[in-house]
């Protein structure tokens, strides 16, 4: 079984989507919680991309961002996780990676000029997702026709081209095929699926499942209580090998991947 890590979500907004926003002191509390509770990651985002979501211009995303970082890097237990800024601001991105960031999470996927510019000076890990429209929209969606493997998989080889050709190492890069953003339900739940598939293109990927929307195909429940469905595909993506889980949860996914190890004692989740 292939290594899989956990990334925590720290969401520093007043209207996230699945009610789990925190900000200041609380903010770098619920890091540190995450921490103890087993992730190898934390991902910091200040601006909502939930549909419907207000966008935020850079100088406020930093004003709710840049205290909770700079008390996280002097944390404690800074040296025992690694750090993302879930961001699509250039200048937002820049400042995380002075404080020491070792991730960018760009929900742009590369898209935008300067953010490269701000990331070819950089050496840190690069994760990129895939999106029609940030903010998320549902009106905005491939046709029911598509097929979303051949289409993100398409995807990852334009984007390392890309990467490539703006002098980014494309081995900096990590795949997010983006569920819930610019796929209809059904679309999103066969890009978890193909998780095999995608992988085997080539590359790390990250899976982004935890509480969206689209898991209402299994139960109508708020996003608060889509934890066990949830956990249920989360399952299946570390049996298959896929690299990052970005989660609420992340007590019951270490658990989880406990027990998915006792299970598979040769392989080398943990």
């Amino acid at each position: 079984m292939t290594f899989t890590a956990l990334m925590g979500i720290v969401n520093l907004t007043p209207d996230s989507f699945s009610g789990d926003g925190v900000l200041g002191p609380q903010a770098v509390r619920r890091g540190a919680q995450l921490v103890e509770d087993g992730a190898r990651w934390l991902d910091l985002g200040a601006e909502s991309t939930r549909p419907g979501a207000q966008p935020l211009d850079a100088d406020t995303e930093w004003s709710r961002l840049g205290p909770v970082l700079r008390d996280i890097v002097r944390a404690p237990w800074r040296h025992r996780v690694g750090l993302s800024v879930d961001t699509r601001h250039p200048s937002t991105a820049a400042s995380a990676l002075a404080l020491g960031v070792n991730l960018i999470n760009d929900v742009t996927g590369l898209s935008h000029p300067e953010m490269r510019a701000v990331l070819r000076q950089s050496n840190c890990d690069i994760v990129v997702m895939h999106a029609l429209v940030v903010p998320a929209d549902p009106a905005v969606v491939w046709p029911n026709d598509q097929d979303p493997v051949a289409a993100i998989a398409t995807w990852a080889q334009q984007v390392s081209r890309l990467a490539a050709d703006h002098g980014i190492d494309p081995s900096r890069l990590v795949f997010d095929p983006g569920l819930g953003f610019g796929k209809t339900w059904s679309q999103s739940m066969r890009l978890i699926h193909a998780a095999p598939q995608l992988l085997a293109s080539g590359g790390r990927w990250l899976y982004g499942h935890s509480r969206k929307g689209f898991l209402r195909l299994f139960h109508d429940q708020p996003a608060h209580e889509r934890d066990a469905v949830t956990l249920a595909l989360s399952a299946g993506l570390i049996l298959a090998g896929v690299h990052l889980l970005r989660v609420h949860a992340v007590a019951h996914h270490h658990e989880l991947l406990r027990q998915l190890v006792s299970a598979h004692p040769s392989g080398s989740a943990s």
